[in-house]
């Protein structure tokens, strides 16, 4: 309801680090990942954590590097130092699907959420530390081609170009200072 210096969560967040944390469409979930493995759910509503609090079964082997959620799809991604892209039911953390393998570190993700004429509405895109962009079927947990190799030893920032017409565009950028830009079509 707009800037205040209020406490919105009491509880204790995480064991150690954590790495990384995001916020719904709404602002009214935020989801976190940190350096003890586990994905947390929070209510901002109610202050209190909705998932993520057994001690007995983290999400991830490694440290969480990036987490999504995803509305349209009622899902959380996560991914580490692991090596895997992992998605969570957003209502109660259970996983969706089994995990996504990658080649070393996997530092970010991100969703094609476009409204044009595509079909490819459940795609998603995730930069690697060998440099890497993966394309995935979010769906069916598969790769939709070969990743795509940058020059540069690690891919700084990446994600879908906006308005990119009815097929996801992406653009990344590399350590070595350059742009690719790949549009995806069916």
């Amino acid at each position: 309801s707009g800037l205040s210096g209020e406490l919105a969560l009491l509880e204790k967040a995480h064991d150690g680090t954590i790495s990384c944390l995001t916020f719904s469409k709404s602002g009214l979930l935020i989801a976190s990942g940190g350096e003890d493995m586990f994905v947390r759910l929070w209510n901002i509503t109610t202050k209190k954590m909705q998932w993520g609090k057994d001690p007995n079964d983290p999400q991830h082997a490694a440290n969480i590097k990036n987490i999504f959620i995803d509305d349209t799809k009622e899902r959380i991604l996560s991914c580490g130092e692991d090596s895997t892209l992992r998605a969570w039911k957003l209502k109660d953390g259970s996983p969706i699907n089994e995990a996504m393998l990658h080649d070393s570190t996997v530092n970010g993700v991100e969703v094609w959420q476009g409204k044009g004429k595509s079909k490819s509405k459940n795609v998603g895109i995730t930069s690697c530390t060998e440099g890497a962009v993966y394309l995935w079927d979010l769906e069916k947990s598969q790769l939709l081609s070969p990743p795509i190799m940058s020059l540069g030893y690690q891919v700084i920032g990446f994600g879908f170009l906006p308005n990119s017409g009815n097929d996801p565009t992406i653009i990344f950028a590399d350590s070595y200072g350059q742009l690719k830009v790949q549009r995806l079509q069916e």
